[in-house]
């Protein structure tokens, strides 16, 4: 994997983080905590049989995803699975953050994006970004 994209995923989220301390500072959230930057196989395997993943492969894994948790109005923001007018009900309650993410390069994924599940605290650079 190229070093540059890994490089590019601290650069870009140290961005986001400055980003989500401007967001406290407006209201928008109250706060935020960092999860896992980087995630060892063996416990890649351990989340995905607990069901927590749904992938025996991250970008945890080659340096290029991070977790943050937020919490807004007093309560964790949290994955519920549900969808409102086709966006993940938990995205919407930080949908600047996701899109601000994403907006810092086309190879920048959120996971309030996803498609067919919500993992609204992962931020993650791909290798191509068409996927």
């Amino acid at each position: 994997m190229p070093e540059n994209l890994r490089q590019a995923f601290v650069e870009d989220f140290s961005q986001l983080l400055q980003y989500c301390l401007d967001k406290i500072d407006e209201g928008y959230i109250d706060y935020y905590r960092m999860g896992e930057t980087w995630r060892r196989k063996i416990t890649q395997d351990w989340l995905f049989e607990q069901g927590w993943t749904h992938t025996h492969h991250s970008n945890h894994q080659d340096f290029r995803a991070g977790d943050l948790f937020f919490w807004k109005n007093g309560k964790q923001v949290k994955n519920t699975g549900k969808k409102i007018n086709g966006k993940w009900e938990a995205a919407l309650l930080i949908w600047d953050i996701g899109e601000f993410w994403e907006s810092l390069s086309e190879y920048n994924r959120w996971g309030g994006h996803y498609i067919t599940f919500c993992d609204v605290a992962h931020f993650e650079k791909l290798l191509d970004p068409r996927r």
